[in-house]
């Protein structure tokens, strides 16, 4: 099965190595801490809902699964019409012809639940993640967004909803796209 998780911009902040902070009514909580600190409370930025132009996406914090990496880029098959799977099952994969973090529309993330011989995939504690967990995303001009979990769905090979993934939002959003493995089957620690 596919699995897809909606997520929704939660708040984004910028200048230099910027913080994402949970709005008081985001739910994200204490389910997930942001990637760096910064030296002083008192400097901290304010959250913003402000899109941010182009820049590419470079490391992964999910907090709910244990996921905090780097990002391979993928982008389609020589086909046109697929998309590459990513090249380190341990690794999630930005696609980089989808929305940067924080631009609006979908960003796209794919990963591996289970690569079959080549071991568990990044993704492999997706039966974790749950509405108004914390995803934080950064970007290679140096600024964190910060996303809250919609939703986490499971679709039949083949039954994807293309539209609904990948389709144009008035807002920035990001789709996380798995491939192999299932909810139901034991996932390991």
């Amino acid at each position: 099965a596919t699995l897809v998780a909606f997520v929704g911009m939660l708040a984004m902040v910028g200048f230099g190595l910027a913080v994402a902070t949970s709005a008081p009514d985001s739910g994200a909580g204490d389910r997930g801490a942001p990637a760096s600190e910064p030296a002083s409370r008192s400097n901290s930025p304010t959250p913003s809902t402000t899109t941010l132009g182009r820049s590419k996406a470079v490391w992964l914090k999910v907090p709910a699964m244990k996921v905090d990496g780097r990002l391979s880029h993928i982008g389609l098959r020589k086909n046109n019409k697929t998309l590459q799977l990513p090249p380190n099952p341990k690794r999630a994969a930005w696609y980089k012809r989808s929305a940067s973090p924080g631009e609006i529309g979908p960003t796209v993330l794919l990963g591996f639940i289970d690569a079959g011989e080549r071991g568990p995939g990044v993704f492999r504690r997706m039966q974790r993640l749950r509405q108004g967990h914390a995803i934080y995303m950064m970007r290679k001009d140096g600024v964190l967004a910060a996303y809250r979990v919609d939703a986490v769905k499971s679709y039949r090979p083949g039954k994807l909803p293309v539209r609904k993934v990948y389709g144009a939002t008035d807002h920035s959003a990001l789709r996380i796209v798995t491939t192999g493995g299932s909810l139901t089957k034991a996932q390991g620690p």
